[in-house]
């Protein structure tokens, strides 16, 4: 076989494997901004839980308060809902699980209702902070489709 023609194949034959390893990755990010956006949760593709109508629908509410020493402590207040980090990645329950944190595109997971938050995860400026309910499974409560969710702006 030519040598020019052996490496033609060759080339090629590393183009569509190149092709074909990046190919699910692109899928997966569309895909994932697509969820994120319905979800509007940025940083994490979601799968959703319901909440029934005739269930008592879980709250979700938080407070920031300046830490004399670094940073900010957060207080997370909730109804019909209990935290079980003992049941994390299990089935979803409609009243239990965690609450993921995004402190602008950076998730947290919180096992608890409180969470310190040093300056180094709050550099000088405007900062989107979003604590949502999440069942056992990582799954994002919504009641009637609407994310279970607080969000508040903070400027440092």
């Amino acid at each position: 076989m030519n040598k020019n023609i052996l490496v033609s194949i060759l080339s090629l034959a590393v183009i569509v494997l190149l092709a074909l390893l990046v190919a699910p990755y692109l899928v997966t990010h569309n895909q994932s901004v697509e969820n994120m956006q319905m979800a509007s949760m940025p940083g994490m593709v979601m799968k959703t839980f319901d909440i029934a109508s005739s269930t008592p629908t879980p709250t979700i509410g938080f407070m920031l308060t300046k830490d004399t020493l670094d940073g900010y402590d957060l207080h997370i207040t909730t109804t019909n809902f209990t935290f079980t980090p003992q049941n994390i990645n299990q089935a979803p329950v409609a009243d239990q699980g965690h609450v993921h944190l995004y402190i602008d595109t950076t998730l947290t997971v919180l096992l608890g209702p409180w969470y310190h938050i040093p300056s180094t995860m709050l550099p000088p400026g405007k900062h989107t902070i979003t604590v949502s309910l999440n069942a056992n499974d990582h799954s994002l409560f919504t009641f009637q489709g609407k994310p279970i969710q607080a969000t508040q702006t903070l400027y440092t």
